[in-house]
């Protein structure tokens, strides 16, 4: 407990997280058989089912995107070997919903990418710890995932880099440095997504990543000090990375655009590091192409007005914004802090109804990720997004460094933030922009 309460990386922390939501049940379920633990599916026949044809692909789809060697996972979980002295653990992070890690509420299908197993698949691996782990034939194993320290969303059309390595260094407390990207867009761009790609998991917080007006030409590349608020420069807000995060890639047919003359700028968090650390984040850029017909835009709702009491267990803060046009939102994302409990997103129809449609019910500040909808949900103009966020302030937050303190927003991980983004498009929007390497050949 000590150490989940220390201030430390945001890679540290989260590895304590999966190290301990797969070791507690691990302190049970070591000292029984591992037949004697029971689940839902106590009573089912465990024949045939074996590790190499029916539960090797169920983590290889599920699991082993964090849990490879050399992850972000405490352990890999690719072999047999890997995975049995694990099984009985394993089986209780699933049954409990604690792995894979997946904050959102919503039935299976809401959202793409959605790494929850299913009943079956859950049942499988019931199955397979009540036969005591059977191996099975080597010749059933899938064949192994290679995983490279590659982009997830495949080679980038442009890659950008600050222009040196950062020091990170030894010092309690945060530092937000503002780092100016050197391309320059000599023409209007569409691009179909980004993706960042952290120099280095262990001092990389959280990174945000802004489009920079042709206005601010005269700013230099590379960290440019005294930045806490790229806003002020005019700068556009595009997406978030947190550890954890899938990069935004958006459909077919959707792009953003990056006007001309514009730079990209990235906003990296570096949390408090006990030694030395250097990072040199990488952003790469995917180019629209084919014909475009909608541009992705943000709605956002959040406040820097934020006074949190001690002692609070459900302390919220209510932010409303109106839909300006006939929408069609794909999406949603929000960023809270260590004393962060839950978000929610609430659409206030023109005729009274009223819809969640976004809930994290138990947020963690080490997973934060786009949520992209599975079915994008229609909306008419005039539609209130209302962004709900809960605090807990209380001892009973075990990530919570001082429960004593009367808490404000600020640009520390101990302050707090409340940043909520509903990805949306415009429903009557037709661009049919002719569009190869992000350059339309038909501009309207």
């Amino acid at each position: 407990m000590w150490l989940l309460r220390r201030l430390s990386s945001r890679g540290g922390i989260m590895k304590r997280l999966i190290f301990v939501a797969i070791l507690c049940p691990l302190a049970v379920a070591a000292f029984l058989p591992a037949a004697s633990v029971q689940g839902d599916d106590r009573g089912r026949t465990s024949k045939n089912v074996t590790f190499c044809k029916d539960v090797a692909p169920i983590l290889q789809q599920h699991c082993t995107r964090c849990h490879h060697d050399g992850g972000i996972a405490p352990m890999p979980l690719e072999t047999y070997k890997d995975v049995r002295p694990w099984a009985a653990a394993i089986r209780e992070a699933i049954l409990e919903h604690k792995m894979p890690p997946f904050h959102a509420s919503g039935p299976q299908g809401y959202f793409i990418g959605d790494p929850r197993l299913s009943p079956e698949e859950v049942a499988t691996i019931s199955k397979w710890v009540d036969a005591n782990g059977p191996m099975g034939r080597a010749s059933d194993m899938p064949a192994p995932r290679v995983w490279k320290d590659d982009w997830t969303a495949g080679k980038p059309n442009i890659e950008l880099s600050m222009p040196s390595p950062f020091l990170v260094k030894p010092e309690r407390k945060d530092d937000y440095a503002f780092f100016v990207l050197s391309h320059v867009f000599a023409e209007d761009t569409w691009i179909r997504g980004v993706e960042v790609k952290p120099g280095n998991v262990q001092a990389v917080h959280h990174v945000n990543v802004y489009m920079l007006p042709a206005s601010e030409a005269n700013l230099p590349a590379g960290r440019v000090d005294d930045v806490f608020d790229p806003v002020k420069l005019g700068a556009t807000f595009y997406v978030a990375w947190e550890p954890g995060c899938s990069p935004l890639i958006y459909p077919a047919g959707v792009a953003a655009l990056i006007p001309k003359g514009s730079r990209l700028a990235m906003q990296v968090h570096y949390a408090p590091t006990a030694v030395p650390l250097t990072d040199q984040t990488l952003l790469g850029v995917h180019l629209a192409d084919g014909v475009i017909e909608k541009q992705a835009r943000t709605l956002y709702g959040g406040t820097k007005t934020l006074d949190i009491p001690p002692g609070a267990a459900d302390h919220q803060v209510v932010e409303q914004r109106k839909v300006p046009e006939d929408a069609i939102i794909t999406g949603f994302t929000c960023h809270l802090h260590l004393r962060g409990k839950s978000f929610q997103l609430r659409l206030h129809y023109p005729d009274n109804r009223v819809e969640t449609a976004f809930e994290v019910p138990r947020f963690d500040p080490n997973w934060q990720e786009v949520y992209q909808l599975a079915r994008p949900i229609k909306v008419p103009k005039g539609t209130v997004a209302e962004y709900v966020a809960t605090w807990d302030n209380t001892s009973k937050n075990r990530l919570n460094p001082d429960p004593n303190k009367l808490v404000h927003w600020g640009d520390r991980v101990e302050d707090e933030m409340m940043d909520g983004y509903l990805y949306y498009l415009s429903e009557g929007e037709k661009l049919e922009l002719q569009v190869k390497g992000g350059i339309a050949s038909n501009k309207k």
